[in-house]
C-alpha cells in the first residue's frame, strides 16, 4: 500500500514539474496563445496568434509624464500575456511612486539615490531575482536609510522587508513590514503600500512556528484588524488602478483573503458587507471581490480536508456560499470576456460539483482566453486529484498535453 501511495505521489508532483516546465518556457516567449493548433473542446480550434511585441517597464521620467493621461476605465479586446500582465505590474508599482515622490517634496534633496534604488528594486522583485541579488539590495536599501537619518522613508523601508522575505529572513522581515506600515500611515502614503506591507508581515508571520518570538512582541489580532481597515480604505478611497489594472488589484485581493485565518470568517464577513454595500468599485472587479470572498468563507466553514471530516453544517454553508460565488464569477465573465480570471475561478466552483460544467469545460474557456495563465493549469491538475474524483493518470495526461 505504501508503494502504492509513494508512486501515485511522484506521479502527481512530476505532472506538476511538467506543467511548470511548460508555464515558464511560454512565460519567457511572451505568448498567450498556443504554437500550435489544439482544441478547446467546444470544437473550435485555437490558431496560433500573431506575435506581439511586449510593452516594457517605463523609466521614472516616462512614468511622471503618463500621471496626466486620461484614467478612465478603459480594458484590452484582448486578455494580455502572463509576460504582459508583469510589466503592466511593474508600471503601474512605479507610477504610483512618482505620484508618492511628488507630494513628499522633502525628499528632494535624496531623489536621485532613492530612484535608483527604487528601479533597481522593482526590478529584481518582477524578475528572477538571485540570493545574491536580494543580499545587495537590502545592503543598498540601508545604506539609503542611513543616509537618511532619523527620518527614514518607508518605501524603503518597504523594499528592504522585501528583500528580506525574499532571502526567507522571516523575522527581520516582519519587523521591517511593521516599521514600513507605521512609516506609510505617518506620513500618509496611498494605502496600497500599507496593504503590500501587511502582506509580507503576515507571510512572514506565519511562515514558521517561532516567527512569533523573532518578531518581538508582534501580535497578530490587532495586525489582522489594521489590515482589514487598509484594505477597505484601499478600495474604497484610495484606487487609482484603471483598466487592466483591475486584474492586478483582483491577484492581490486574493492572496489578502488567504492572509485571514480560516477560524476569522467574522473578518470576511465584514469584508464581504463593505465590498457589496459601501464601496462602489467598477462592475467587472466588484463582481470578482465579492466571489472570492464568498469562496474564501465556503472554505473557510468546510476545511481543507477530505470529505468524512467534514460537518453537516460545513457541508451546508459550503455549498451554499460556494454556488453564490460562482453566481458572481458568471456575472464578472459576462462583464467582462476578455479576462481570464472568472473561468479560472469556475475550475474549483464546478470541481465541488457547484455548476453544471465541468473543471475541464472551464479550463478550456480559460485557455482559449489566455493560453498562459498558469493557475487555471494547476488549478485544474487539483480537480483531477483522486480527492475530488479523478486519478492520477488524469494529471499526468494533463502534464504531457502541456508538452
Amino acid at each position: 500500500m505504501n508503494i502504492i501511495h509513494s508512486q501515485r505521489f511522484r506521479i502527481f508532483w512530476y505532472a506538476h514539474f511538467l506543467i511548470a516546465i511548460s508555464l515558464g518556457a511560454m512565460w519567457l516567449s511572451g505568448c498567450s496563445q498556443p504554437t500550435a493548433p489544439t482544441n478547446s473542446g467546444d470544437g473550435q480550434s485555437n490558431a496560433p496568434a500573431p506575435t506581439r511585441e511586449i510593452a516594457k517597464t517605463p523609466t521614472w521620467s516616462q512614468a511622471s509624464n503618463n500621471l496626466s493621461e486620461s484614467q478612465e476605465i478603459k480594458y484590452s479586446n484582448r486578455s494580455l500575456s502572463a509576460l504582459e500582465l508583469v510589466e503592466l505590474r511593474k508600471a503601474l508599482e512605479l507610477r504610483v511612486l512618482v505620484q508618492v515622490f511628488q507630494a513628499h517634496a522633502h525628499r528632494q534633496d535624496l531623489h536621485p539615490q532613492l530612484q535608483s534604488f527604487i528601479q533597481e528594486a522593482i526590478d529584481s522583485i518582477y524578475s528572477f531575482g538571485t540570493q545574491t541579488r536580494w543580499q545587495e539590495l537590502h545592503a543598498k536599501g540601508k545604506a539609503v536609510q542611513e543616509q537618511l537619518a532619523d527620518d527614514p522613508d518607508p518605501i524603503v523601508e518597504y523594499y528592504i522587508a522585501r528583500s528580506l522575505h525574499s532571502q526567507t529572513k522571516m523575522g527581520e522581515a516582519a519587523l521591517a513590514a511593521q516599521r514600513a506600515i507605521r512609516l506609510f500611515r505617518k506620513y500618509s502614503y496611498p494605502s496600497y503600500f500599507v496593504v503590500m506591507s501587511h502582506r509580507i508581515f503576515s507571510e512572514s508571520f506565519l511562515s514558521s512556528p517561532d516567527i512569533g518570538i523573532q518578531a518581538g512582541d508582534a501580535s497578530r489580532n490587532p495586525m489582522i484588524s489594521d489590515y482589514k481597515q487598509a484594505v477597505q480604505h484601499w478600495l474604497q478611497k484610495d484606487l487609482g488602478e484603471t483598466g487592466d489594472e483591475h486584474r492586478i488589484v483582483y491577484h492581490i485581493f486574493t492572496k489578502v483573503v488567504k492572509d485571514f485565518p480560516d477560524e476569522n470568517d467574522e473578518s470576511l464577513a465584514e469584508l464581504q458587507e463593505f465590498v457589496t454595500n459601501e464601496c462602489q468599485l467598477p462592475p467587472w472587479l466588484q463582481e470578482m471581490i465579492i466571489g472570492q470572498l464568498y469562496s474564501a468563507r465556503a472554505w473557510a466553514s468546510r476545511g481543507h480536508g477530505y470529505a468524512y471530516s467534514v460537518t453537516e453544517n460545513g457541508w451546508k454553508v459550503f455549498q451554499e456560499f460556494g454556488a453564490h460565488s460562482g453566481e458572481h464569477f458568471r456575472k464578472a465573465l459576462a462583464i467582462n470576456p476578455h479576462f481570464p480570471e472568472s473561468a479560472y475561478e469556475m475550475i474549483s466552483v464546478s470541481m465541488t460539483g457547484q455548476d453544471k460544467d465541468s473543471p475541464r469545460d472551464w479550463f478550456n474557456r480559460c485557455q482559449k482566453i489566455q493560453f498562459d495563465f498558469g493557475p487555471a493549469y494547476s488549478s485544474l491538475a487539483n480537480a483531477l486529484h483522486p480527492k475530488w474524483g479523478g486519478d492520477f493518470n488524469a494529471i499526468l495526461a494533463l502534464a504531457n498535453e502541456c508538452l
